[in-house]
């Protein structure tokens, strides 16, 4: 009969047969990502569905996308909705004065609200 301590080292244990370590992101891997990131900016997409692509757990992810990129997962996607942004203002007619900036629909990049982006 095995021994309670035996079953939760075979059950926590990483090297136990079958059970394969998630490694590092591949360059391949992180271009799928972003290219998800990107494709949906406007709808938003979580972490579960990030990490999904590789097949890692959400945290594994996190820890390896911020690895290979530098930037968390939610950080770089911050940061392609505000280059997405950056993008699109030059193709408005006109900017209202500042004080009606919360009254502008928000844009296609995101941001909830041209309010949310601003606070």
């Amino acid at each position: 009969m095995l021994s309670v301590a035996t079953l939760l080292l075979e059950d926590f244990s990483t090297t136990r047969k079958g059970r394969q370590t998630a490694g590092p992101l591949t360059s391949r891997q992180i271009e799928l990502v972003m290219d998800i990131m990107e494709s949906r900016l406007v709808d938003g997409v979580s972490i579960v569905e990030l990490a999904a692509e590789p097949g890692y757990s959400p945290d594994h992810f996190g820890r390896c996308f911020r690895a290979a990129t530098g930037d968390t997962p939610h950080r770089r996607l911050m940061r392609l909705r505000l280059e997405a942004a950056r993008r699109l203002l030059p193709s408005l007619p006109s900017l209202p004065s500042l004080p009606s900036l919360p009254s502008l629909p928000s844009l296609p990049t995101g941001w909830p609200s041209s309010t949310w982006s601003t606070t």
